[in-house]
């Protein structure tokens, strides 16, 4: 079982990161299938996820005569109903941090480490497995066992 916060499903980068993964040829079959069903879950999910977000949020936004919302400062941007600022901000936080639990065992790190960079196997860090004989490294500080 994997699991990922809203604000994952949200992060382009992680997407990037997923798609690099899902685009490399070069793994083992098994690898391979599953990073692609993890890959249409997470799109699968995210949708599902954006349409119950947006929902929760349309009361907080402002509306013009017709009742349609009024375009913010910037592009994608809407404005807020004046005094709903900090509870649409809350419940932004609670949905950002709030998980999605998808079915597929997670993905060897050994397998795919040869295909990621640093920073993809921090975005994808929630679909890795623990890479075998990883040992802690001390803090800053800390002394060596």
């Amino acid at each position: 079982m994997l699991t990922f916060t809203f604000g994952d499903l949200r992060n382009p980068f992680f997407h990037q990161a997923l798609g690099h993964l899902a685009d490399v040829k070069a793994l083992p079959g098994e690898v391979g299938y599953n990073i692609a069903k993890i890959f249409k879950a997470v799109a699968d999910e995210e949708k599902i996820v954006q349409g119950l977000f947006e929902k929760a949020v349309e009361p907080f936004l402002e509306k013009d005569k017709d009742g349609k919302k009024v375009q913010g400062g910037k592009p994608g941007e809407w404005k807020v109903v004046d005094g709903k600022t900090e509870e649409l901000n809350e419940l932004m936080q609670k949905f950002h941090e709030s998980t999605v639990t998808i079915d597929r065992p997670a993905v060897a790190f050994e397998k795919v480490a040869a295909s990621l960079t640093p920073r993809d196997m921090a975005l994808l860090s929630g679909l890795l497995s623990e890479p075998v004989g990883l040992k802690a490294v001390p803090a800053v500080g800390q002394k060596r066992r």
